[in-house]
């Protein structure tokens, strides 16, 4: 579903990508990680053809971001931002039925189909409350579920979450991870750039770990979910064990020990 080759990206002469080589195959679930300014959602904006590489080969579903019509691009992959300003009135069902644009002609008008696939992703996200208020005057977690509703209301094949779930309380983030692991289990490929190490490792398949925009770790996540990789991409000691009512890996960050024996 991606496949990227020696990319290298970023908004001046100094990239921010070098060298990465990334696969992931069709069904995956995949999450980015590691710390600030590593590079993760410069790779989003450069498979979603916002940032064009300045070295490399990038296929999303087959298709090159950077020459394919945005609408062909986006029957192939949706989005979730970190944060959506809408500024205009639009209602619940309006946003989400924006997603349904790409599955319309260029003269088309949303039928039955269009309406049921909205209906189906403001259930799932538990936003079906939200069709008739204003996008203006709802919360900022709210509207990212919107915004996830509106993902996937397009019905896409491939899912890219930038920090998706980051303004949602924690109720919301499990509700929506369970939900893109149900979407995950129909086929749908879920690639997100995370910061909550643990939520990651509870839900993601495979992780790939970025540091100084190179690729320092990446596979199944019991493989790669180490004390010793945690510890060397984010630099604090760290503790890992798996947590007893889940089985998965969790991850533990440790105070550095204090200078001068105080």
């Amino acid at each position: 579903m991606i496949s990227v080759r020696d990319l290298w990206a970023g908004y001046g002469r100094e990239p921010v990508l070098r060298g990465v080589d990334l696969r992931v195959e069709h069904g995956g679930f995949l999450g980015i990680l590691g710390p600030n300014a590593c590079g993760k959602s410069t790779l989003l904006r450069v498979l979603t053809g916002v940032l064009r590489p300045q070295r490399g080969e990038v296929r999303v579903g087959g298709l090159d971001p950077r020459e394919a019509a945005p609408r062909d691009l986006a029957r192939v992959a949706a989005t979730v931002p970190q944060s959506t300003w809408i500024p205009f009135p639009f209602t619940g069902f309006e946003v989400v039925m924006m997603g349904r644009h790409p599955r319309l002609g260029r003269f088309g008008r949303p039928g039955p189909q269009d309406r049921d696939a909205v209906r189906r992703a403001m259930a799932g996200t538990d936003t079906l409350g939200l069709a008739e208020r204003l996008i203006t005057q709802v919360s900022g977690g709210e509207r990212q579920r919107l915004v996830l509703a509106r993902a996937l209301a397009q019905e896409a094949p491939l899912l890219l979450l930038d920090e998706a779930t980051a303004a949602m309380d924690v109720h919301r983030r499990i509700d929506a991870f369970d939900l893109l692991d149900r979407v995950n289990a129909q086929g749908t490929t879920v690639c997100a750039v995370m910061h909550d190490l643990n939520l990651a490792a509870l839900y993601c398949r495979r992780l790939v770990f970025l540091k100084e925009g190179r690729i320092r770790a990446e596979g199944p996540t019991e493989r790669v979910f180490r004390k010793e990789i945690l510890e060397a991409v984010y630099e604090t000691p760290a503790e890992v064990s798996v947590h007893p009512a889940t089985g998965r890996p969790h991850a533990v960050f440790l105070p550095r020990a204090r200078r001068g024996g105080n």
